[in-house]
Order: C-alpha cells, then sequence, then structure tokens
C-alpha cells in the first residue's frame, strides 16, 4: 500500500518506529545491532583473534565499565570475545542485556567485602579457554581483586598452554610496594595508563613488554556544544558545576558544594549536578553526610545528587549541559581516571585536583592545590571568566580525543 501511494519511506520510519526490534526489546535490539556489524568487519579482518577477557563484568566498577568498551570494540572491529567474569552472587548486575552480547563464565570469586577468599577456579577458565580455541589471554588487573599469587598463577598456566598474555594494570603502585613476583615474569605484555606508570615499570623490569596506553575516550563533544559558558557570567547567570564519579568520599565532593557555597554570593542561581553512583552503605552514608554538608552550609536547595547507575550516553548528555566540571580528588595512585576521560569528551572545561590520577590528562585541565583554602572557588570563578583559556582547553581535547578514542586504542591492543 505504501509503495504504490509513494509512501515507501514513510512506511519504514512508522515500522522503525514502532514495530523494530528496538523498539519492542532493547535488549533483543542491542544484540542484533552489535551481531549485524560484528558480521560486516569480520570479513575485511585478517588473521581473526580470539580474546579471552578476565575482569569484572557487568557490575559497578569502573574496570567492568572499561571492559564493555574493550569486549565491544574488538569485537566491531571483526575478532572474538569471550569474557571470564566474576561470579555475581548478591553483587548488582547493572545491564541484563550484556549477559547475553558475549560468551560469558563467571569462573572468578571476587571477595569484595572481607577480602580474604578471593579465588579462580582455574580448571573452568583453562577448560573454556582450550574449548573455544582462544589465543590471547587480555586480564584486568587490581590488586583488591586477587592475591598476587593467583595472578602470577594464572599467567603461568597462560604461557603453559601457548597463549600471549597482556595484562592491564590499574594500580602499579601496590604491586612494587609489595615486591610482586607478577611483573618479573618474562615473555608477557604489560599495559599501563600514564607515563609515571610505565616509567615505574620499566624501572623494575626494563623495557620488553611494557605499553603506555592511556584509558580510551568512547565519547565526542555533542555537536552543539559551546566548550561552556561563551563570554563571562554574570551576577544573573545560571551556573551549573555538575560531577562525575562512583560516590566516595575521597572524589571531593562536600569539597565541590563548598564550592558552590563560596560562590553563591556571585551567582545566586549555581548549582551543583553531580552524578554519583551509590554501591555499597559506605557510599550510601557518605551520600547523607554530602547532603547534610549542603544544608548546613545553606546550598541544600541548590545541590543535586543523581546516585542512580545510568547509562554512559546519559551521563554524557547531562555532563555537557554543565559550565564547568568539578573533580577535586584526594589523592590516588590509580594509573588513570575513567571518569575524568568522560568529563573531558563533553568539551565542558574540566577542574582536577593534583592526585596522580589525573596526572595523564593534567595538561587538558585546569588544576587545583584542593588543600588551600578557596583555591577551588578562585579557581572556577576565574575560569568562568576567562573564555580564551576555556577555548584552548577545548582545542587541546579535541586533539586528545582522536589520538586516544576507542578505535584508536582497540587498535593499538590487537597490534601488541
Amino acid at each position: 500500500v505504501y509503495k504504490r501511494q509513494g509512501l515507501s519511506g514513510l512506511g519504514r520510519e512508522c515500522v522503525e518506529q514502532h514495530y523494530s526490534w528496538e523498539k519492542i526489546s532493547p535488549a533483543l535490539g542491542l544484540l542484533l545491532q552489535t551481531e549485524k556489524q560484528a558480521s560486516r568487519t569480520i570479513t575485511a579482518a585478517s588473521g581473526r583473534r580470539h580474546i579471552g577477557l578476565f575482569t569484572t563484568w557487568n557490575i559497578r566498577c569502573g574496570i567492568a565499565e572499561e571492559s564493555f568498551k574493550y569486549a565491544r570494540g574488538i569485537r566491531q572491529m571483526g575478532h572474538r570475545v569471550s569474557v571470564f567474569g566474576n561470579v555475581l552472587e548478591d553483587e548488582f548486575c547493572a545491564d541484563v542485556a550484556r549477559e547475553m552480547l558475549f560468551p560469558l563464565n563467571r569462573i572468578w570469586y571476587w571477595d569484595n567485602k572481607h577480602w580474604t577468599s578471593s579465588s579462580v577456579d582455574f580448571d573452568a577458565l583453562f577448560r573454556n579457554i582450550y574449548q573455544a580455541d582462544i589465543d590471547t589471554l587480555l586480564i584486568q588487573h587490581h590488586y583488591a581483586y586477587l592475591p598476587d599469587d593467583a595472578y602470577s598463577e594464572m599467567v603461568s598456566l597462560a604461557k603453559k598452554h601457548k597463549l600471549k598474555v597482556i595484562v592491564e594494570i590499574h594500580h602499579l603502585k601496590q604491586l612494587l610496594d609489595e615486591g610482586s613476583r607478577l611483573i618479573r615474569q618474562d615473555s608477557i605484555q604489560f599495559i599501563v595508563h600514564s607515563s609515571l606508570d610505565y616509567e615505574a615499570l620499566v624501572s623494575a623490569r626494563g623495557d620488553d613488554g611494557v605499553w603506555l596506553m592511556p584509558l580510551p575516550l568512547e565519547y565526542q563533544p555533542p555537536a552543539n556544544t559551546q566548550y561552556g559558558r561563551r563570554g563571562s557570567a554574570t551576577r544573573d547567570s545560571r551556573i551549573v558545576f555538575s560531577g562525575f564519579g562512583y560516590l566516595r568520599p575521597h572524589k571531593g565532593v562536600k569539597d565541590a558544594i563548598s564550592c558552590v557555597a563560596a560562590l553563591k554570593h556571585r551567582f545566586p542561581r549555581i548549582r551543583y549536578r553531580g552524578f554519583h553512583a551509590t554501591y555499597d552503605e559506605d557510599s550510601r552514608n557518605y551520600y547523607r553526610e554530602c547532603l547534610d554538608h549542603a544544608n548546613q552550609l545553606g546550598v541544600g536547595s541548590s545541590v543535586d545528587i543523581i546516585t542512580d547507575f545510568l547509562p554512559g550516553e546519559e551521563i554524557h548528555r547531562e555532563l555537557a549541559g554543565a559550565d564547568l566540571i568539578l573533580m577535586p580528588y584526594g589523592e590516588s595512585d590509580e594509573g588513570g581516571s575513567a571518569a575524568v576521560n568522560m568529563a573531558l569528551s563533553t568539551g565542558v572545561p574540566v577542574v582536577v585536583s593534583r592526585s596522580n590520577i589525573f596526572s595523564e590528562v593534567r595538561h587538558l585541565c585546569v588544576t587545583v592545590d584542593t588543600w588551600q583554602e578557596n583555591a577551588l572557588p578562585q579557581a572556577c570563578e576565574a575560569l568562568l571568566d576567562d573564555e580564551e583559556l576555556r577555548e584552548r582547553l577545548a582545542s587541546d581535547t579535541g586533539r586528545w580525543i582522536n589520538q586516544h578514542d576507542l578505535e584508536t586504542t582497540i587498535s593499538r591492543l590487537l597490534s601488541i
């Protein structure tokens, strides 16, 4: 009927809007899209590989989020991925669809409550590796997941099975402080995320098999972004400061709230709108502390803290609507921050502390000595008034995104 009336395009649009798999079942629609995209690239892939990804998976964990990006990117480039994830038990499952997108075997236990009984079912791990004909084992390493002996045994067994082994280290300092056996093993490749960690690991084991790969940026600034406010802010301006990252005390959310209170006299309509998911009782207690802190400073009605675990696309869109993004973290020795990458990818100016976690992207941000009184509000006020600086940061960030986007990072990973 539509074709006879010359309305075939309208008919297709009607079906897509109301009867597509994406509308009827978003999870199945995502699965079909992923498979279709993978099938398009497989024919162009030379030397198709099968990557086994050992990681936390589909839980409220930054490394789990990064692993999902890797898995999706590897598949989109025409290669296969099988996931070896942690047993969920009572752990929150972030996204049911992710349980279907990749072959998934939950073969290790993460004791993130008592930190005494984390373990790996090595028989199940290597049985699945053999049956699936996996050629590369990519291990997401964090000292809080497993003891060093478990990682070392995993790598030794993988080498006996003739696998290429890549270990991505998220917290190198702890391994060096504890004299890790893992980093002394030969014939394996290590990935670190900052120049500081690269130099430290090369010093400990030599430069053979050590790769510097900053955490990738998945998103691009919105097409209509203004890179923050144009011109100087005025007393009547509606100023929005934002933040992102799991709600933990060292993330400095209280400092961000204090900053809003300090600038309230100049910008009466200023607000803090943070996206900080809670994930345990300590995190929920800190949420209540932050709200109490805001009320004590008289800015309770100007502070919104969204504690839901939201999709990355939604957070990216929300952050892009802010004037500044604040990340006044306390000290952290982790190699990189996926949260600051999300912030940078919005095109909005980002203010960070001197924490080492920001070392690789510090040149793209405004850095503040957060221990100095009033340093954060003074820096934010100056940045709101300095359009030239905001545009320079945006230009530098754009170049960085092009060099370290997800596709480029996955290509480098597959070349190891």
